[in-house]
């Protein structure tokens, strides 16, 4: 097990709606986008069982693998494991974000794992306590978490120290899970996570960014 990335096998695993391909490549990748409905492409790829970091990453516990990652966390918070997610280029091996200077770079040393959890108490029990700090005098809160919780979904910052015992605990909980997953998977990359409403919610927010990434696949043809 190691503390840094010292290899990476170059297959990728997908299983689009009539697509299945076990070295599907960032080509490949753009046709499939480009050839689906980002809403479909999303409903078909971000709760299945695939993970690239988890199958081709020699830093992990290939003995536990995604499933038991997916437990940790269920462990820490209460949610079902279905409902634990990897996205990004954790889950694809490259980057899916629709920044020009990110989009498609391969997953590397820095990377981090990006979380989707849905959870409709959860989502709601932390948009009650932000709504609780908001009225006890926070009102920082409304301007940091609004846009966020308008789309359905919430985090809480690790670089927020926030002030009410509730929300406290909250972030620390959440920030435990880190803990857990490198003593059960090896894994030491950092979380960054949302909360979702509902799959819906979590598809929405991901339609979104490869809508653009499909437009200019589209552009640049």
């Amino acid at each position: 097990m190691h503390s840094s990335v010292t290899h990476f096998k170059c297959e990728r695993r997908f299983r689009l709606k009539g697509i299945t391909t076990d070295n599907m490549n960032e080509e490949e990748f753009k046709a499939a986008l480009s050839a689906s409905d980002a809403v479909d492409f999303c409903h078909e790829t971000l709760f299945d069982d695939v993970n690239w970091y988890f199958e081709n990453s020699d830093e992990v516990d290939v003995a536990g693998g995604y499933q038991e990652f997916r437990e940790v966390v269920s462990e820490q918070i209460g949610v079902d494991p279905v409902e634990i997610n990897l996205a990004g280029s954790s889950k694809y091996g490259f980057s899916l974000s629709p920044d020009v200077d990110k989009t498609f770079s391969a997953f590397h040393a820095e990377s981090d794992l990006d979380l989707i959890i849905v959870s409709d108490d959860l989502f709601r029990a932390v948009w009650s306590e932000l709504l609780e700090a908001y009225h006890a005098g926070y009102r920082w809160i409304l301007k940091r978490h609004c846009r966020e919780v308008f789309r359905k979904f919430s985090l809480l910052s690790p670089t927020i120290e926030y002030k009410t015992t509730l929300l406290r605990a909250r972030a620390k909980n959440l920030s435990g899970i880190s803990r857990e997953i490198f003593l059960k998977t090896g894994s030491s990359r950092q979380l960054k996570y949302r909360i979702y409403e509902s799959r819906d919610a979590a598809v929405a927010y991901h339609a979104a960014g490869l809508d653009q990434i499909k437009r200019r696949i589209e552009d640049d043809a």
